[in-house]
């Protein structure tokens, strides 16, 4: 399923419902035209057989024939097959399910569509046993206690295999044999991400990711939308958007929504100069990643530190995988935000959205978020995970430089690919190859990038969204003015005026 904007869509529970009304239609996405076929054989066949159903076969016969000949007639896209929109044009709501970032999506992801490990290389020639505890080079760091996060920094780095362009290791295991020769030992491959598409929120994360997995040397995790765990921003200290007491999940959970690419990637080589090269590459898209060091203090290093001197992500995700390349897209932030605040009003109990609404909600959140800079400093309260629960719309998240600057600290520019979205909305083919290129993938033909950059939109505005209208232009004046500093400190920072997002 790899040539619609979805690429391999895996369905879930909720998929499954929808799926369920249209099974053949789903069969044209997997392009197996047996789907359709099959059941048109074995229901001629079951007319030969059995001569007291000639009626009922042939009407489903016709019934079939009528099927393949509509869907022949317009090849139908994965948003017409799925039914992801309404007669309206809206999201229907078994799509919204599967699309936005609700905990109850991943934890049906996580039990129902748990990642499997890929099969074991087994070394010895003995008949291999069950693996013993304590032979995997992080699971000294991993806590014991399960509500305690994991201390990465504390983690040996591992060795990378050679000839791998996405970061990968053998993991060893030794096995309790039932042989007589003793014990065993077995191994498989295990990989982290080359790359992160870390943010920011609303400002075309998405639909760059489905354009980007289009290419054929990209495999995508086994998570929430075939791109996001949240694992370094919220899932490894047990929090989500508004709470901070789900469980925690550690670093094997994270691990093992890249077995199924570490599969694809250790299968898939090519000769170069005589050497054998696997060229695959697997990376994850959750744009908390970008602007979430809310878990600062829960990081064992920053122990009596305050939060100007702490270790932040960056740092955790530097220390396993110094080479990892990153790619942000901003949005103007006064846009943006408009837009978080129409997506996020989804998840809450009570819908009252309204233009005049958002004015409050503004006027609310910047006098809370100026209120803590008058007490405490500008760090303390960007990452101040009250805060973040409690301020009415997301202000944090539209401080680009504040959080750019944390990147930079730690990782070289060249690293870090920054886009801006009023840019790749107008030119997306030039865009998606400037990512290939960031990324070392290969050119595709034009017409393949032609194909992709005129995909389907991955999310679109809901009609209710759209109804709506714009802001009120003195709450645009309000946030523009609240932003302007910090675009100014962006556009000098990349030496780009766009960044100041003056029409």
């Amino acid at each position: 399923m790899g040539d619609g904007p979805f690429g391999d869509l895996v369905p879930t529970k909720n998929t499954r419902n929808i799926i369920s009304k249209k099974k053949i239609s789903f069969c044209l996405q997997l392009k197996e035209d047996y789907c359709v076929y099959k059941p048109l054989v074995y229901t001629m066949r079951a007319s030969l057989r059995r001569p007291f159903l000639p009626v009922v076969c042939l009407c489903l016969s016709i019934m079939a024939i009528r099927l393949i000949v509509s869907t022949r007639r317009k090849p139908p896209t994965v948003l017409h097959m799925l039914e992801l929109v309404d007669e309206n044009g809206e999201l229907t709501e078994s799509f919204k399910e599967e699309l936005l970032l609700k905990d109850k999506i991943l934890r049906e992801v996580e039990e129902e569509e748990r990642p499997s490990y890929p099969q074991e290389r087994v070394i010895a020639d003995d008949e291999p046993g069950n693996y013993l505890e304590g032979s995997t080079w992080y699971t000294a760091e991993v806590q014991t206690d399960k509500n305690l996060p994991d201390d990465v920094l504390a983690m040996t780095t591992p060795t990378f295999l050679p000839g791998y362009k996405n970061p990968c290791w053998l993991e060893h295991r030794s096995l309790s044999s039932r042989s007589t020769s003793g014990s065993a030992e077995s191994s498989r491959l295990r990989c982290l991400p080359y790359f992160h598409l870390i943010g920011v929120d609303k400002s075309g994360t998405t639909d760059l990711w489905y354009r980007l997995a289009q290419h054929p040397h990209l495999v995508r995790p086994k998570a929430v939308m075939g791109k996001e765990t949240h694992w370094w921003s919220w899932r490894r200290f047990g929090f989500d958007i508004w709470v901070r007491n789900k469980e925690i999940r550690h670093f094997d959970w994270y691990l093992q929504h890249f077995d199924d690419p570490s599969s694809k990637i250790g299968e898939n080589t090519r000769q170069e100069r005589n050497q054998t090269v696997h060229h695959f590459i697997t990376g994850e898209g959750s744009p908390t990643v970008f602007w979430d060091f809310s878990g600062w203090n829960l990081i064992p290093q920053n122990t009596g530190k305050a939060a100007d001197d702490a270790l932040l992500t960056p740092h955790c995700i530097k220390h396993l995988t110094p080479n990892a390349k990153f790619i942000v897209i901003f949005r103007n932030p006064t846009d943006r935000l408009y837009s978080d605040y129409l997506f996020l009003d989804q998840f809450k109990t009570h819908h009252n959205l309204s233009v005049s609404g958002f004015h409050q909600d503004v006027r609310r959140s910047l006098a809370m978020l100026t209120g803590c800079f008058a007490e405490k400093s500008e760090t303390e309260c960007l990452l101040d995970k009250d805060l973040h629960m409690t301020i009415p719309v997301r202000l944090i998240v539209g401080l680009y430089d504040f959080f750019l600057e944390r990147w930079l600290q730690v990782f070289p520019s060249n690293q870090i690919l920054v886009l801006r979205n009023e840019d790749y909305s107008k030119d997306v083919q030039y865009h998606v190859a400037e990512v290939f290129k960031f990324l070392g993938l290969e050119t595709l033909a034009d017409s393949e990038m032609e194909r992709i950059a005129n995909l389907p939109k991955a999310f679109e505005k809901s009609a209710s969204a759209k109804s709506l209208g714009p802001m009120m232009s003195e709450t645009r004046d309000l946030l523009e003015n609240f932003y302007s500093h910090y675009n100014e400190r962006l556009a000098t920072r990349l030496d780009n005026p766009a960044y100041r997002w003056k029409q």
